[in-house]
């Protein structure tokens, strides 16, 4: 069970309501449906934040892809 707040500031409530109305669908339904579509891009984006942390703490260095492509081309 999950609860949450909308900041109506933002109108996210009302838009909301109206895609409620709209599609004929709950709220309920419509929010788990956006999690259930948009978590795993969120995942993957976190844990890349985090290795990309881990990479620069471990002193590697990360290069441009111009200058990336002339190492490997040069393999």
């Amino acid at each position: 069970m999950l609860a949450l707040r909308l900041d109506s500031s933002k109108g996210l409530e009302a838009r909301l309501d109206r895609l409620s109305v709209v599609s004929k669908r709950s709220k309920s339904y419509l929010v788990r449906t956006l999690l259930e579509d948009n978590i795993e891009d969120m995942e993957l984006y976190y844990l890349g934040e985090n290795a990309y942390k881990e990479w620069v703490e471990d002193g590697q260095k990360s290069y441009p892809l111009k200058e990336a492509r002339k190492i490997v081309n040069g393999l």
